[in-house]
């Protein structure tokens, strides 16, 4: 719900009241129509539906019915101020004037033009004062005392409306009397006014960014349907700095994205994802599934900010997108309680890849019309033999998914394949199976494993993604993920690869490219963009060029440009 149209709920809302205040026969049927309006308006969106049930018990004279509804309204602005309001009203049924009255005062210092709060606190007020005189006489506890209050769960304090106990409160503090307790004087009034206008400018400023991102996502160049597009790389603008030092600072992050038949596909969105996601032009509103295949940080740490920034669109976009999110087992554990959805279409779109005993030795989801998932199960430092006798947690923990998408639509079929974080085994070959494009995560590599004498235990590493190229031969190969731990090797490894597996050219037909952020492939022909002219060339004709730096950022060229 936008801000104004929210303001000028409450505004409405009002001017109903007021007529009603001065009324000789008050009557509630419009406001409660306004009210039913404006919930039917919003069904789907769980805070506000939850926020107008509220308001309908509120206005009825259900407060306890109220309060609760809008405790679960925690995404509409300034919550608490209904909550306080709620509060009070129950604390004055109750017989309990001083604490309804330091609600009502919370109430005023957030909205003090609520003319419901504007009465409540005029009235309760010389109630408490006329009572507190009548305490201080009988050396009972004076009204500018403080009241214990109830916490709820998030933290802000309303009254319990499970409870009816009063809790003793050793030690009382004593505060201000309660006429000085309240906005009442000019420099408090500044005060109050002044925040309420910084947080609405934040709340206003918030509102036109994001309707300038959907703006903007919606003027972006024509995406390119069919496409496979690189978001994994390194972020490094400097050629040298002391956390280069760091193992951990030189992996690559980021990512991959993938459309097909109008649908895209965010495949392992981990650190830097987003950000080398919209560099290319790219919107949250864009991404209709989000794949993660390995138990790891470097594939889910942006998974949370896709699934917080989808729904901060939804409040503002007319209509809502709804994001698919297939986990990896151990993945899906951790992040689901943080993936519930705010709107009704968004329920049951949390799906988890798992393996049984009984499952085969490739499961298979269908995502959309021709595109379907088939994933199978493989480890990052043990062999995969015995893992379906061993579903374990440490299986489930080291473990990875190799997967391979069936892409089809009415002119052709394609399947896309992808290694990410796995260890060579000859079963990878077996259930991977035939792939047009393979995506390999390349890892880390060592002497024995570039000089092909052992495999690596951490990564595929030269030996495995050499032993790929040779016995799958897709028509496209793209080396992805490297680790960084010996340096940037990208071009040399390619190099080497190409040597030692392009020795016979008549049986080795693959194209073989190192994958970096803003490699681009057209899935209809497995065609490169080049980086300067922005059209599209065989792959096989691509020529790769480093920058001066190293761990800089690729250029794809068409021979054009190498002439």
């Amino acid at each position: 719900m936008e801000t104004q149209a929210f303001e000028g709920y409450l505004k409405q809302v009002r001017e109903l009241v007021l007529q009603n205040q001065n009324g000789s026969q008050p009557d509630n049927h419009e406001l409660l129509s306004v009210i039913e309006e404006q919930k039917t308006n919003y069904a789907g969106d769980s805070s506000f539906e939850s926020f107008f049930n509220g308001e309908h018990h509120f206005y009825n004279g259900c407060y306890e019915q109220a309060l609760k509804c809008y405790l679960e309204a925690k995404d509409v602005p300034c919550f608490q101020f209904f909550c306080y309001r709620a509060s009070s009203l129950i604390s004055k049924e109750r017989g309990q004037p001083e604490k309804a009255l330091s609600y009502i005062q919370k109430a005023f210092k957030l909205d003090s033009d609520d003319p419901t709060v504007q009465q409540l606190f005029t009235s309760l007020r010389s109630a408490v004062e006329v009572n507190g005189e009548e305490s201080n006489k009988n050396g009972q506890l004076a009204s500018g005392e403080a009241y214990p209050l109830f916490e709820n769960s998030g933290g802000n304090q309303f009254y319990d409306t499970n409870s009816y106990q009063e809790i003793p409160r050793k030690n009382p503090v004593t505060t201000r009397k309660s006429e000085n307790f309240t906005a009442t004087s000019t420099d408090e009034f500044q005060e109050n006014h002044a925040l309420k206008k910084r947080i609405n400018l934040f709340q206003n400023t918030q509102l036109e960014q994001m309707q300038a991102y959907l703006k903007q996502g919606e003027q972006h160049l024509e995406l390119l349907d069919n496409s496979l597009y690189i978001l994994n790389g390194w972020n490094l603008a400097a050629p040298a700095k002391p956390f280069l030092f760091t193992e951990e600072s030189r992996k690559s992050s980021g990512g991959h994205y993938l459309r097909w038949n109008g649908k895209g596909i965010a495949i392992n969105p981990g650190a830097n994802f987003l950000e080398n996601f919209h560099a290319q032009g790219f919107c949250v509103r864009d991404i209709d599934f989000v794949l993660v295949t390995r138990n790891s940080k470097d594939a889910y740490a942006d998974v949370r900010a896709i699934s917080e920034l989808c729904q901060q669109v939804n409040r503002v976009a007319s209509d809502r997108q709804i994001i698919h999110y297939y986990l990896h087992q151990r993945v899906c554990q951790e992040l689901a309680p943080f993936l519930k959805p705010s709107f009704k279409q968004a329920r049951n779109t949390i799906h988890k890849l798992e393996m049984f005993l009984d499952s085969p030795d490739v499961e298979k989801v269908e995502l959309s019309e021709g595109i379907v998932l088939h994933y199978f199960m493989g480890m990052t430092s043990q062999p995969l033999h015995g893992y379906r006798e061993n579903l374990g947690e440490h299986t489930l923990n080291s473990s990875s998914l190799g997967i391979r998408f069936e892409l089809a639509n009415e002119t052709q079929e394609l399947k896309v394949g992808y290694l990410s974080g796995l260890a060579w085994s000859p079963l990878l070959i077996h259930h991977l199976g035939y792939c047009d494009l393979l995506l390999a995560g390349f890892g880390n590599t060592n002497y024995n494993d570039y000089s092909r004498l052992e495999f690596t235990e951490d990564s595929l590493g030269y030996s495995g993604c050499s032993t790929v190229l040779e016995e799958l031969a897709p028509k496209l190969l793209l080396l992805t993920e490297f680790a960084g731990r010996e340096g940037d090797i990208r071009i040399e490894v390619i190099k080497k690869m190409r040597s030692d597996c392009y020795q016979d050219d008549s049986h080795q037909t693959s194209a073989l490219l190192p994958a970096d952020v803003g490699l681009t492939v057209d899935l209809n022909n497995l065609h490169v963009k080049c980086s300067i002219s922005k059209k599209f060339v065989p792959a096989g004709q691509t020529h790769v060029v480093a920058g001066s730096n190293s761990f800089g950022r690729l250029s794809y060229l068409s021979p054009h440009f190498c002439a």
